[in-house]
This record gives structure tokens, sequence and C-alpha cells, in this order.
């Protein structure tokens, strides 16, 4: 298990404190890390629970990804530009179905 301390996402950070380790969104925002700060220890069950974690929490993952790639916490505005950039994403593929 990876401590807290270790932990790189400020996002996961916060959500840890927020939510308690025993949630959903913390194990699979645990999983996105683990994987994005070493990919090579990837195998097929962490895969899938690592496309599990992204259909489940798109937004988050990507905040945490976001983060691990800017080495600091992303703001409440570039937060709110993700969102916003899904958003539109998503009425863009229901218009186009």
């Amino acid at each position: 298990m990876i401590e807290v301390s270790e932990i790189k996402s400020p996002f996961l950070r916060k959500t840890i404190e927020q939510r308690g380790i025993n949630d959903d969104l913390v194990t699979d925002l645990l999983i996105v890390e683990r994987y994005l700060r070493r990919p090579e220890l990837t195998d097929s069950v962490v895969a899938l629970m690592l496309r599990a974690a992204i259909k489940d929490h798109p937004l988050e993952t990507e905040i945490v990804g976001r983060e691990l790639k800017l080495g600091r916490a992303i703001t409440e505005p570039e937060i709110e530009e993700l969102q916003t950039r899904r958003e539109q994403s998503a009425r863009i593929a229901l218009s186009n179905s």
C-alpha cells in the first residue's frame, strides 16, 4: 500500500483528507497515480482497473494525471477548463450519434 506522504498529486491528497482512504474514488485515483508514476509495473489486472477508473471518474483521473505531468497542483480555473472541455466533448459526441 502506498503511504499518503508518498502521494504526489495534491488533488489526490485532498480527496483522501475529505473522503478517507476507504473510498472507491480514492482507490481508483491511487491506481491511476501508481500507474502514471510506474507504468512498467503494470500487468493486465492493473490495466483493467486503470481503464475502469478512467471510465468511472474521467475528470478526477485527468486532474491527477495533469498534476503528475506538471509537478504541481492545478488551479480551480484549470479544473473548470478541463470540466468545460469534457462537457463540450460529450455534447459533440451526442450530436454526432
